[in-house]
């Protein structure tokens, strides 16, 4: 009871110091955040004392059930190349009637298909089985590094993120994340990679591989459409490919749109993103 206590505080307050300074703050929201994407992270960071607010919901069905997450976090730029990150997960769950009525096999597949959702995106964290109430699951810090200087012309730029997340439930697993981000910016296109590591507390199966990759070319100044896709290395495993829609609604407020599906044997049938980044 006092984990979730601690982590409703954390998401409450991540949420009223956003509102609050992006109301009394009317700056541009024209600087890099690598927040671009909605499944993939992008090689750009905040400039030194610059701070974004930025949150995802995500919508996702299978054949097991939906699920419906929130991510709302922080970025701080510490330095031109380094930066935190500061995120929470918070969750909830349904079970279908096709689910509850079907073969092992469709239970199979709801049970690998929330795996898969679990790493490398914010969808399933902590996933339970059955119905599960909106709840707080767990907190993130992650720290960005960028390998090649933002001033670089080189043709392919590289930057490093490494995550701890520490679950808030009695049923969650504490989780390290390590991404290596791949981008390659020609013009008002962006074409980025992130290879991604990650290792769950007690898990027998020790560090599992995948990825994460986009497409984005602009069509005007502010606003560009683009293709995201992730998923793992390993055979029958699922994978996500989505269709989204990026723009500048202010000078402070990015928003963005993305609809898509699964592939494989044990694939989500439907996925639905929504993001929001504003600078503070």
């Amino acid at each position: 009871m006092r984990k979730r206590l601690v982590g409703y505080a954390l998401s409450g307050s991540l949420m009223f110091v956003a509102m609050g300074a992006g109301l009394l703050c009317p700056v541009p929201a024209e600087a890099h955040h690598g927040k671009t994407f909605l499944i993939v992270e992008t090689y750009e960071l905040p400039h030194p004392r610059e701070a974004y607010f930025f949150s995802t919901l995500d919508f996702v069905r299978h054949r097991a059930g939906r699920t419906l997450a929130a991510s709302p976090a922080l970025l701080l730029g510490i330095s031109p190349r380094f930066a935190v990150e500061l995120h929470g997960h918070a969750q909830r769950s349904r079970s279908s009637v096709e689910a509850s009525h079907g073969d092992e096999h469709g239970e199979h597949e709801g049970e690998e298909s929330g795996q898969a959702l679990r790493r490398f995106s914010s969808v399933g964290h902590g996933q339970a089985e059955g119905n599960t109430p909106f709840r707080y699951e767990s907190t993130a810090l992650a720290l960005r590094y960028q390998l090649t200087p933002s001033a670089s012309r080189a043709l392919w730029r590289l930057a490093l993120t490494t995550e701890f997340e520490s679950a808030h439930l009695d049923d969650g697993h504490n989780r390290w994340e390590g991404r290596l981000v791949i981008a390659h910016p020609h013009g008002k296109s962006d074409f980025t990679f992130n290879l991604i590591g990650e290792r769950e507390q007690g898990s027998e199966e020790g560090v599992e591989f995948g990825y994460a990759v986009g497409f984005r070319p602009d069509v005007t100044r502010r606003w560009g459409w683009g293709v995201e896709a992730q998923g793992q290395f390993k055979s029958h495993s699922s994978h996500e490919v989505l269709l989204g829609i990026y723009g500048d609604v202010s000078e402070r407020l990015n928003v963005k749109v993305g609809a898509g599906t699964g592939l494989g044997p044990d694939r989500a049938r439907l996925t639905l993103r929504v993001g929001v980044v504003l600078r503070l």
